[in-house]
């Protein structure tokens, strides 16, 4: 894998890790904020809840693109194109099942395991907006991923000369 995947990776499991180590509902990034900027992130934004489990599945989709992309490509020897719709397609199934894993947790855990375990923090839509955040993160990642691509290529480059030939008079 490359280094950015790599980077990726870590960075997700580093988010993680925090969030196992607090519980997702519990991370204190509110006191964190304001001991390092002196500002609470909580006040600043009218959040009325901890944000930190849909920072996480907002950075599943971010983060997770990249490397079953680069997989796909390398190892499975899928095109650029198929491979990052797999990637694509691979967080959402995966975010949804993940929903579902918890839904079921919560009906097997009864009182308040469950909701420590499930973090909804009183949101009925909380399922909904996580797998959301991690499709925004997703087709965020795909899209950059592919700009990238494209500028690399050179596209951009034969596409702006070819632009700038048409437009420039011919001598005779």
């Amino acid at each position: 894998m490359s280094t950015a995947a790599v980077a990726c990776v870590i960075l997700f499991f580093a988010l993680h890790t925090i969030g196992g180590r607090y519980t997702y509902s519990n991370v204190p990034y509110d006191v964190w904020s304001e001991a390092l900027f002196g500002q609470s992130i909580n006040p600043a934004f009218g959040f009325t809840r901890n944000n930190y489990d849909r920072l996480v599945h907002l950075s599943y989709g971010l983060l997770a693109v990249h490397p079953i992309r680069e997989f796909l490509q390398r190892h499975v020897g899928a095109s650029p194109r198929l491979a990052l719709y797999i990637a694509v397609e691979s967080v959402i199934a995966v975010s949804a099942l993940y929903e579902l894993l918890e839904w079921f947790l919560s009906l097997v855990l009864a009182g308040p395991m469950a909701n420590d375990y499930n973090g909804q923090q009183g949101d009925m839509w909380d399922a909904q907006k996580d797998m959301a955040l991690a499709t925004l993160g997703a087709l965020v990642s795909a899209a950059v991923l592919k700009l990238r691509a494209y500028r690399s290529s050179g596209a951009a480059d034969s596409a702006g000369r070819a632009a700038a030939g048409r437009n420039s008079p011919r001598s005779s």
